[in-house]
């Protein structure tokens, strides 16, 4: 091998190197997290800059921040799925807040701001507009938020959950729970029953087979996803990846029965 060959290898590395590192800062919303990105205007269209934008959530530590660019754009990546308040500040604007927004796990949220010019401290406060429409990920997934899964009248297993999905295919029908304690086979897209991935927390908990691994407590979730094609990374295969995410506790002691 020539010093110029070595030389040009090196440079191709680099290069596999940056656009891998770009591939991956890109992806904003994985297997158990979502996403927040969008663009801040006036009230002419015109991009703001230097936009403080906060996120607070009570499944949050604290709260997320980030500063718009010069296009007026901002993006918060990997954040755990649940209800959300977004505040816009700058000054010389009046402060913008969206309250309720309702992410999913998996789900890349688009949500473009325009604030208004203001002489006053004073805060305009919108509810309950969180987007349905992922414009970022062609995936094909169907979310049971703790609301579906508390409501579902199904045998509260993993397998409910799949049965309930469109284009997955169990090999038997659940009647009452006549099918618990066990693992139907499934499969979406005639795929093969070895290439399926449930996770928990982003962790893989197949038998190498595509199995379960172990059966789940159906009370312990505060979202599922069933992903039955156009897999983001996560998934290596085609099959049905199913991302499961465990409630977060808190400070209060509450409960029900």
């Amino acid at each position: 091998m020539t010093r110029l060959t070595r030389v040009w290898m090196g440079v191709w590395l680099v290069v596999l190197c940056t656009v891998i590192s770009q591939d991956v800062y890109a992806q904003s919303a994985g297997a158990t997290t979502t996403a927040i990105d969008g663009t801040v205007t006036d009230d002419s269209g015109a991009a703001l800059p230097g936009v403080t934008v906060t996120a607070t959530s009570s499944v949050l530590q604290g709260t997320r921040t980030a500063l718009t660019n010069e296009a007026g754009a901002y993006r918060l990546p990997q954040l755990p799925p649940g209800d959300y308040t977004l505040a816009y500040e700058l000054q010389g604007f009046a402060t913008m807040v969206r309250e309720q927004q309702r992410l999913g796990v998996g789900f890349n949220a688009t949500i473009n701001v325009q604030m208004q010019i203001s002489t006053l401290e004073e805060t305009l406060t919108v509810t309950g507009e969180a987007p349905i429409v992922d414009r970022t990920a062609s995936r094909i997934v169907t979310n049971f938020d703790a609301q579906k899964l508390d409501s579902l009248p199904n045998a509260r297993d993993l397998w409910s959950l799949l049965a309930a999905s469109p284009a997955v295919q169990l090999q038997r029908v659940d009647v009452g729970g006549s099918a618990a304690g066990t693992q139907t086979g499934y499969a979406a897209y005639e795929t093969k029953a070895d290439q399926h991935r449930p996770m928990i927390e982003g962790m893989v908990m197949t038998e190498g087979t595509g199995a379960a691994g172990f059966y789940y407590d159906y009370g312990s979730f505060e979202e599922v996803s069933v992903g039955t094609g156009s897999h983001s990374a996560e998934m290596g295969w085609p099959g049905v990846a199913s991302a499961l995410v465990s409630k977060s506790g808190g400070n209060a002691y509450h409960g029900r029965a």
